[in-house]
């Protein structure tokens, strides 16, 4: 990942932009997916890793089950998340949350950008 950006409302109710710095990698298999890095934003770093299922949905849609990850409680796995993918020579970009029909809410989304390891 090279990038990642987006919105979040706060408690207050308020819309913030979000940009994170990441420095990790994704990686997809027959039906897993696994991530492992560290995020940075402003000057706090974390370290970040992940895992899950996924399956593709109908055209760019997609949808990861999260099996593992580093800051959900155990009750809280296997939760769905449903993105947009878009693949252009190298570059991947996966937005999400999205909704069943594929649409974005402009008040709470990620952006993030992957470049392909050669």
């Amino acid at each position: 990942m090279v990038q990642s950006q987006g919105t979040r409302t706060d408690s207050s109710g308020n819309v913030v932009s979000i940009n994170y710095h990441p420095v990790f990698t994704k990686m997809w298999s027959e039906k897993n997916f696994s991530f492992i890095g560290q995020w940075q934003q402003d000057t706090i770093i974390r370290d970040f890793y992940g895992g899950g299922t996924y399956k593709k949905l109908e055209g760019n849609r997609y949808e990861e089950t999260e099996i593992y990850h580093w800051s959900r409680p155990k009750t809280v796995l296997n939760e769905k998340f449903k993105m947009l993918l878009d693949l252009k020579n190298d570059t991947l970009i996966q937005t999400y949350p999205v909704d069943d029909n594929g649409q974005i809410d402009k008040t709470n989304f990620y952006i993030e950008k992957y470049i392909r390891l050669k």
